[in-house]
C-alpha cells in the first residue's frame, strides 16, 4: 500500500510555507496523498498572518498535484492554556473577544478525524471544516472553568488597543501580536462561531465539549 503524508507544521511562523512546501516536494513523488492540517479562514492575502500562510501551502500543495485532504480546524481548546497562569493567580481571564462566540475543538479529535481519512480514499480532493460542537462566548468559557476548578474565575474584556499594547509589552515578535489581534477581531465578528457536525459525520463519535475539556484539565487553572 502507498503511504500517506500527515502534514503538521512544527508551530505557526514567518517560516511555515517554506518548511510545509519543502514537506510537500519531498513527498510528492512517492506518496498516495497528503493530509494538511490547516485553520477555518484560510485565505492568500488574510490579514490574520496564519490564514494567509495556510491558504499559501494549500495553494502550494494543489500545484503539486498530489492528492489531498485539507483540514481545516477551528480555535483550539488549548489555546486557553496560555492564560492558565493568569487564570491561577487572578482568577480572571482577558482578552478582546466581547460577546464573539466561538466553536473552538479538542486537538485530539482533529486527530482523529485525520487517522480516518488518511486511511480511505474517497476523501482526496476535500476540504473539511472541524469545529467543536458548540460556540461559545468567552463569558461562558470563563463560567465552565469556574464550574470545573470549583472556584471564580471571570472574564475581562479588554478593548483591542490595550491588547495589542499589553502584548507588545510582554515581548512577542510583531507577528505574532497581529496574529491574535486579528483571530479575536474574527471572533467578535462572528467568523468561528460556526458548528460544522465534521467531526461526528467523520469520526462517528461527538467531538469533545467544552465543559468536559475544562474539567480534564482542571488542575492547570
Amino acid at each position: 500500500m502507498e503511504s500517506a503524508i500527515f502534514c503538521l507544521s512544527s508551530a505557526n511562523g514567518p517560516q511555515q510555507v517554506e518548511h510545509e512546501s519543502a514537506i510537500i516536494d519531498a513527498a510528492a513523488a512517492s506518496v498516495r496523498c497528503i493530509v494538511k492540517i490547516s485553520t477555518i479562514g484560510a485565505e492568500i492575502g488574510s490579514p490574520v498572518p496564519g490564514c494567509d500562510w495556510h491558504a499559501c501551502i494549500e495553494e502550494h500543495l494543489r500545484k503539486s498535484g498530489v492528492p489531498a485532504i485539507i483540514l481545516r480546524s477551528n480555535f483550539f481548546m488549548t489555546n486557553l492554556l496560555m492564560a492558565a497562569g493568569q487564570i491561577r493567580s487572578q482568577g480572571r481571564v482577558f482578552a478582546p473577544a466581547d460577546e464573539g462566540r466561538i466553536a473552538m475543538i479538542d486537538p485530539p479529535d482533529v486527530g482523529r478525524v485525520a487517522a480516518g481519512v488518511l486511511i480511505g480514499e474517497e476523501h482526496d480532493g476535500r476540504i473539511y471544516v472541524l469545529s467543536g460542537p458548540e460556540a461559545l462566548t468567552y463569558a461562558q468559557v470563563a463560567a465552565a472553568l469556574s464550574t470545573a476548578t470549583n472556584r471564580a474565575v471571570e472574564f475581562v474584556n479588554v478593548p483591542e488597543a490595550a491588547a495589542r499594547q499589553g502584548l507588545v509589552q510582554a515581548g512577542m515578535p510583531a507577528w505574532l501580536v497581529e496574529q491574535v489581534v486579528r483571530v479575536f477581531e474574527l471572533i467578535r465578528q462572528g467568523a468561528l462561531a460556526e458548528t460544522t457536525g465534521m467531526v461526528r459525520a467523520l469520526t462517528g463519535r461527538n467531538p469533545l465539549r467544552f465543559a468536559e475539556w475544562a474539567r480534564e484539565h482542571a488542575a492547570s487553572f
